[in-house]
C-alpha cells in the first residue's frame, strides 16, 4: 500500500494511478485541477462516477478539495449510493500494489477539525464510508496522572 497526499501530487497523475487500479475512462476537468472518472459493468447494470477537483482559493492561496462519488443502476440511471464533499483541506489517497496481490481497492482519508472520514471503494463497484473523532487529538501528549496518597499520623 502507496499513501499519497494529494495536495503534493498532479491530480493527472493519481487519476491515472487510480484507473490502473480499477479501471474505466478518465476525462480532465477544471484543467489540470481535476479529473472524473467514469466506469460501468453492463453485467451487473452498474455505473460508478469518481470526481475528485482541486480549488484553490485566489486571496488566501488555500487549497482545498471536492470529492463525489455516483453509483447506480446503468439503464434505468437510479442512484443507489451518492457521496459528496467540499471544502476538504486535506486528502490522503491509498493505492495497492498490485505486484504483491493486495487487494484492488482505493482509500480516501481526510482528517477535519479532530474527525476523520475515510471513503474505500474497490473493483467490484462497493462503498465504505467511515467518520468518526480523532482520538489522538483529544489525549494530551506524555501526561501521566499520578495517584496520590494522603498519611494521616496517629
Amino acid at each position: 500500500m502507496k499513501t499519497a497526499d494529494a495536495e503534493k501530487m498532479f491530480l493527472t497523475t493519481l487519476g491515472k494511478n487510480i484507473t490502473s487500479v480499477l479501471g474505466g475512462k478518465i476525462f480532465s476537468s477544471h484543467g489540470k485541477n481535476g479529473f472524473i472518472i467514469e466506469r460501468t459493468n453492463k453485467f451487473d447494470n452498474i455505473f460508478q462516477r469518481f470526481e475528485l477537483k482541486k480549488i484553490q482559493n485566489e486571496i488566501t492561496k488555500e487549497t482545498y478539495f471536492f470529492i463525489e462519488i455516483i453509483v447506480g443502476e446503468l439503464d434505468s440511471h437510479k442512484i443507489e449510493n451518492f457521496i459528496r464533499m467540499k471544502g476538504l483541506k486535506n486528502l490522503y489517497i491509498t493505492l495497492p500494489n498490485l505486484l504483491k496481490g493486495e487487494e484492488k481497492k482505493i482509500t480516501l482519508l481526510t482528517l477535519e477539525k479532530g474527525r476523520f472520514t475515510i471513503i474505500d471503494f474497490d473493483d467490484k463497484f462497493k462503498i465504505f464510508m467511515m467518520s468518526g473523532i480523532d482520538r489522538r487529538k483529544n489525549e494530551p501528549e506524555g501526561k501521566t496522572h499520578e495517584k496520590r496518597r494522603k498519611f494521616v499520623e496517629l
